[in-house]
């Protein structure tokens, strides 16, 4: 940002040291891609995908079916706007 200097890609939230412009025009998580600068409501959706991601990938790692299912009876409520 403009106030500390980091540049992140909007799409996938790498660190892309002082300039993302590049990796965000190549990155793979972009629904436009070879852009650099894009819309808001595609930087919307493409953090609602990665948090469905990261959600599959935290809830694959529980065994226990009763426990998984305690987990999402938990967090529910923040799963709504996925």
């Amino acid at each position: 940002c403009g106030r500390c200097k980091c540049a992140f890609c909007a799409y996938c939230l790498a660190d892309c040291g002082d300039d993302a412009h590049r990796h965000v025009a190549e990155c793979l998580l972009s629904s436009q891609p070879g852009e650099v600068y894009g819309l808001f409501s595609a930087f919307e959706e493409a953090q609602r995908q990665r948090r469905q991601r990261m959600v599959r990938a935290y809830l694959v790692t529980i065994q226990s079916p009763t426990v998984r299912k305690r987990v999402i009876a938990a967090v529910e409520c923040n799963l709504t706007d996925l």
